[in-house]
């Protein structure tokens, strides 16, 4: 009998390593194999979500991609031809889910050192796919709550038309004027949007800053109304041609312009330092930390909140009162504070 239960448990031994070792074999096989062993760095933030700062030395995108635009437009490396646009007044669930999935792509799945293509483990799968669900929806909710104070602008690849069924499935881009990086070599010809390169979007909403813009008590009864920037994100590989550049001034000009209000809002992680340089070359000063902050981990095998802290910017776009539209009347905050100090109100 001690025999036999001895031997039960030396085949339970063997089943359990034999099992192990499967596992080992399929995690590391190359279709399922991804680069979880490199050592992730950060990623960080163009807005109030995150945007991956992970590859330290971003590789050009191929520009042999780029020869149907002609050799020299190669040599010159100039960048791939590109247009911003603004969503229209209702966008279709399929705009929402691409740019949900090109954001959640960019914010967490390059936090993993994984490419858009790439397989990672079922688990990581799983939770990639409820923040593009979770993203979608929220990019849904805000356009039907807030269709006169959110504007979404995205950023469109430019491909000439090859075909005429690319040109009848496509819409033509008839002002070429308004496309970005167009090689010089070819200026004519028909052009049509290729795929979502490149997304932001400036909202308005109550947001306060304290002491940070002058108030005279911490906790204000009603924040002002401010436009936030929040989601700029460029999709890997087309990078440091200016596009995330080119969407923050559509955002700048659209609150400058549109909606005549003086300042925009934003927030980054304290440790993205590429975006924290990045607000800083574009004029945005920061305020202070917020320490209470919370974004989501996708490190582990359990997707949840973890605390952070982000640096609050604010950029001050003309002499317009911050938080007031033009014309608006602004409030003496000197006055007040010599009057609470005359009536003795600390």
């Amino acid at each position: 009998m001690l025999q036999q239960q001895r031997q039960r448990r030396r085949l339970r031994g063997s089943s359990i390593i034999f099992s192990q070792i499967f596992l080992v074999i399929l995690w590391y096989s190359p279709e399922t194999c991804t680069a979880f062993t490199s050592r992730t760095t950060s990623y960080g933030a163009f807005g109030t979500t995150s945007v991956s700062t992970i590859r330290s030395t971003q590789n050009p995108r191929d520009l042999t991609k780029l020869s149907i635009f002609g050799a020299e437009a190669v040599q010159e490396d100039q960048g791939i031809p590109y247009v911003i646009e603004r969503i229209s007044r209702k966008p279709s669930d399929d705009l929402f889910r691409d740019i949900a999935e090109m954001c959640i792509n960019v914010f967490f799945k390059e936090q993993l050192n994984a490419k858009p293509e790439d397989r990672l483990a079922p688990w990581k799968e799983a939770q990639i796919s409820y923040l593009k669900n979770l993203q979608t929806a929220d990019l849904r909710r805000r356009r039907r709550i807030y269709p006169e104070t959110n504007e979404m602008f995205l950023a469109y690849e430019v491909l000439p038309v090859e075909s005429e069924t690319t040109a009848m499935e496509k819409p033509l881009i008839l002002d070429l004027e308004q496309v970005q990086n167009m090689p010089r070599t070819k200026n004519s010809g028909e052009y049509v949007r290729g795929e979502l390169i490149g997304f932001c979007e400036i909202t308005q909403r109550p947001y306060g800053l304290g002491r940070a813009e002058g108030a005279l008590y911490d906790d204000e009864p009603a924040p002002p109304i401010r436009p936030i920037l929040t989601n700029l994100a460029v999709k890997q590989g087309v990078r440091k041609y200016g596009i995330g550049s080119k969407l923050l001034d559509q955002c700048e000009q659209h609150v400058a312009e549109g909606w005549k209000l003086g300042e925009i809002v934003l927030e980054v992680e304290d440790y993205n330092t590429r975006a924290l340089e990045f607000y800083a070359n574009r004029d945005y000063k920061m305020l202070f930390d917020d320490p209470a902050s919370r974004r989501f981990d996708v490190g582990g095998i359990v997707l949840r909140k973890v605390r952070c802290t982000r640096k609050v910017f604010r950029k001050v776009l003309s002499e317009v009162e911050p938080g007031s539209s033009k014309g608006a009347v602004t409030i003496d905050l000197d006055f007040f504070r010599r009057f609470r100090q005359t009536v003795g109100v600390r």
